[in-house]
C-alpha cells in the first residue's frame, strides 16, 4: 500500500513538473509573439507592406521561436486583406 502511495505521489510531481514547464513555454511564446509583432509593425512602417517571412522582419538577427522550439507559421494576407 505505501509502495502504491510513493508510486501515485512521484506521478503527481513529474505531471505537475510537466504542467509546470508548459506554462513557462506558453508564457515565453506568448512574449515572443508580442516581439514578433511589434516587429512587423516596425516592418510595415519602414517599408509601407507587410514582410514576405518572420526572417526578413528581424534582419542580422536568429529568426525567434515558440516556447518549443518550433518556428512561428506566417502567411501573408492577400491584397487588400490588412488594414
Amino acid at each position: 500500500m505505501r509502495l502504491l502511495i510513493v508510486l501515485l505521489a512521484l506521478t503527481a510531481c513529474k505531471e505537475s513538473a510537466k504542467l509546470l514547464e508548459d506554462t513557462q513555454k506558453v508564457t515565453e511564446t506568448q512574449e515572443t509573439m508580442r516581439e514578433v509583432n511589434a516587429a512587423f509593425e516596425m516592418y510595415r512602417m519602414r517599408n509601407k507592406r507587410l514582410p514576405k517571412t518572420v526572417a526578413a522582419a528581424f534582419p542580422g538577427r536568429t529568426t525567434p521561436m515558440d516556447g518549443w522550439g518550433n518556428p512561428f507559421i506566417y502567411e501573408r494576407p492577400g491584397p487588400g486583406t490588412h488594414k
